[in-house]
């Protein structure tokens, strides 16, 4: 019972849905102005080179300042690595170890339990980006990128975090305001901070960002690893 729990857990929060229904008056047409085109083509310009981030491995940290209930689950710190569209999680549940590995091309997934030496064969589909922080470790660098776009960036300036020049930005989230730090080396988020449905903030960080060549042996189970289909 408790291995299809794990997995439940999981599952549960991979397959989150974000249905957004709007309706209203036609906006008026924005004029642009000249700076503002220029900045609009700064933010597209470091957001392109997500494109080259094709091996990165790092930390999602999230945390939920002014939410009224947070799980425990909601809390843990996860860590990644993502090549191409293959993604391996690590976290844990429960006490105890528990490893995703995910294919998105072949929408095949595993989660491993070391302790167990047991892995269960699951489907696997992207899940939309909502801002909950566990979603951001089970998507892909171009996943993130567009999802930022899509917000409609507007530049407020730049900060330093953790060592690392950011473009600083506020997006649009389901009709709200979130916001966004852009690492200008590399296109990517290094901080989210969105609106939380339960109240206060959604805030997802990055740590210990490598853009490094992961080996292919990483998104493989072990040797001799018992697999269990669903």
């Amino acid at each position: 019972m408790k291995r299809k729990v794990v997995w439940l857990v999981v599952s549960c929060l991979m397959v989150v849905t974000l249905v957004l229904a709007s309706c209203g008056p036609a906006e008026e047409e924005e004029v642009v102005t000249p700076e503002e085109e220029e900045v609009t083509s700064a933010v597209d310009e470091i957001l392109a080179r997500a494109k080259s981030v094709t091996s990165v491995k790092y930390e999602i940290v999230p945390s939920f300042p002014g939410a009224k209930i947070v799980s425990a689950m909601q809390m843990r710190t996860m860590k990644v690595w993502a090549k191409g569209n293959k993604i391996r999680v690590e976290m844990i549940y429960q006490e105890e170890d528990a490893v995703n590995i995910l294919d998105a091309d072949a929408k095949t997934g595993y989660v491993y339990l070391p302790a167990q030496n047991m892995a269960m064969e699951q489907p696997f589909t992207v899940p939309p980006i909502t801002g909950e922080p566990i979603v951001f470790a089970f998507t892909c660098p171009a996943d993130w990128v567009e999802w930022i776009a899509d917000g409609k960036p507007l530049v407020t300036g730049s900060e330093t975090v953790g060592g690392k020049e950011c473009l600083v930005a506020e997006i649009t989230v389901e009709q709200a305001k979130g916001k966004v730090w852009i690492w200008k080396k590399y296109g990517i988020p290094i901080r989210i901070e969105v609106p939380n449905p339960q109240g206060g903030t959604m805030v997802t960080e990055w740590k210990n960002v490598e853009v490094i060549n992961i080996p292919d042996s990483m998104f493989e189970l072990p040797a001799g690893v018992e697999i269990k289909e669903q």
